[in-house]
């Protein structure tokens, strides 16, 4: 009954297409991972990097429980036994291009009738394998995703956009504050528990179904908000994350805690056709 209800409102969404902005295929792919400093820097018993990374994909539709949808991509296969710095890993062949299926823009007239959007995208986690510990990796990303899953069905499902997308930028605040309280830091939490292997880093590339000129009005506004709050906005630039109205790009992606010594540039493909 679950599986009718979501294919049922789904096909509600997919009736909206007609009347909206641009309409295409959307997916993303990782291509290359270039190794800034390895996670070891020079260590003697173990000089260069063995990265993997593990992949989060989720989109949904604002006001449309029923169209969250995350997955996952554990595999975390060894991309290299003896990554040094300044190596360039590509990454083609070991990760498929991850399609969402066909997603549409919504026009800012639209928008201001009450209309949703699309919002898709991917966390990425970047990890040097030097212990045993993938099994804890692979836990945690699965915990992470449940949590995502849960938060985005409330915030985003659950949410409108709001005047001047401000329903937007309090989803997105709430689903990154969710995410900052699973990871609570004191030894348990999901990106602690990777410390069996070396975590790099994160980062987020996230994709909004507005048009370009209609993100290029808003980008301000959001960043004026941001500053109010102490809080700082990504837009769509290279970073630790990429925020960006929904089109075919291609993003480095910073892949650098500050508790890890190493330092990776995650080369990202999104395409929209």
């Amino acid at each position: 009954m679950k599986t009718l209800i979501k294919t049922i409102a789904l096909a509600g969404i997919t009736l909206l297409a007609g009347g909206c902005g641009e309409t295409g295929e959307f997916s993303m792919q990782p291509t290359s991972l270039r190794i800034v400093d390895t996670d070891d820097s020079g260590s003697w018993f173990d000089p260069a990097d063995e990265p993997y990374i593990g992949i989060i994909h989720f989109q949904g539709f604002f006001s449309n429980p029923d169209s969250v949808t995350v997955t996952t991509n554990t595999d975390l296969t060894t991309l290299s036994t003896s990554a040094g710095e300044g190596d360039i890993i590509s990454l083609i062949s070991e990760f498929s291009d991850h399609s969402f299926g066909s997603l549409f823009t919504t026009t800012s007239e639209q928008l201001n009738d009450g209309a949703g959007i699309w919002v898709a995208g991917a966390i990425y986690i970047g990890v040097d394998h030097d212990n045993p510990g993938k099994g804890n990796v692979r836990d945690a990303i699965v915990d992470i995703a449940d949590a995502l899953e849960d938060s985005l069905r409330v915030h985003i499902g659950g949410g409108s956009w709001g005047i001047l997308g401000d329903g937007f930028w309090e989803a997105l605040q709430n689903v990154m504050a969710d995410l900052d309280e699973g990871n609570d830091g004191g030894g348990s939490g999901w990106f602690t528990r990777m410390i069996a292997d070396d975590l790099v880093g994160t980062g987020i590339f996230l994709h909004m179904g507005i048009e370009q000129d209609f993100y290029d009005d808003l980008l301000p506004i959001w960043e004026a908000v941001a500053a109010s709050e102490g809080v700082e906005f990504f837009g769509c630039e290279n970073g630790q994350v990429s925020i960006c109205p929904m089109q075919t790009t291609s993003k480095v992606l910073h892949l650098n805690e500050t508790d890890s010594e190493g330092d990776y540039r995650l080369t990202v493909t999104s395409t929209f056709n």
